[in-house]
């Protein structure tokens, strides 16, 4: 059964290492470690899930049975189509599509004071290495559209959020946990803790657009 009493957001993550800056930044304690890694603070939950969509659903499920939450966040890596945005930069996910299908749409009306780009999600099942002859301004990742569909059990999709932070152009090299760590922490200082700090509190720029 769920808790009665919601916290204000969860913060979902696919790797430890994507996670580690945030959880140093926002003072977040381990309280547990078994079948999932939980950290917290009075407002934020956040979970390491591994990759991938199965690993994601399954954490999220089991997650949901046990907190209620105001705004649920997916926080990680993408890879981008276009190589003049720099590695380290976070975007905001306006739409997310899923075998050639739209499973999502942001409805968000977000602060301009984040200055945080705003792009379109690919979620696939193996890293993106090519793209189609065309392709401009989007980005890839293994987890998105499992995310949003494990929530679709939360009426208001004004509450789902993905930011996601480019590490790569199109490329199934595994990054370092040092190399990963740098491009998240980069991403931070970009405005993603601003946005963290929103979706806590509900200040005005995340309104439903009328």
């Amino acid at each position: 059964m769920k808790a009665v009493k919601k916290k204000s957001l969860l913060i979902h993550v696919a790797l430890f290492h994507e996670a580690k800056p945030l959880i140093k930044n926002l003072g977040l304690k381990q309280y547990d470690t078994s079948p999932y890694r939980v950290f917290k603070s009075e407002k934020i939950d956040l979970i390491v899930s591994g990759l991938g969509g199965e690993n994601t659903a399954l954490a999220l499920k089991w997650i949901l049975n046990k907190e209620s939450y105001d705004c649920c966040l997916n926080f990680g890596t993408a890879a981008c189509s276009d190589d003049s945005i720099k590695i380290g930069t976070p975007a905001f996910v306006s739409k997310i599509f899923f075998e050639n299908r739209t499973v999502f749409t942001s409805n968000l009306q977000l602060s301009d004071k984040n200055n945080i780009c705003i792009m379109p999600l690919e979620t696939v099942t193996k890293p993106k290495t090519r793209w189609e002859n065309g392709t401009s301004d989007l980005l890839a990742d293994m987890e998105g559209a499992f995310f949003v569909k494990s929530l679709s059990v939360i009426d208001d999709k004004n509450i789902i959020v993905l930011i996601k932070v480019i590490s790569d152009y199109g490329s199934d090299k595994i990054l370092s946990k040092d190399q990963l760590q740098t491009i998240i922490v980069s991403s931070l200082e970009n405005g993603v803790l601003n946005v963290i700090d929103e979706l806590c509190n509900f200040k005005p720029g995340l309104e439903k657009n009328k």
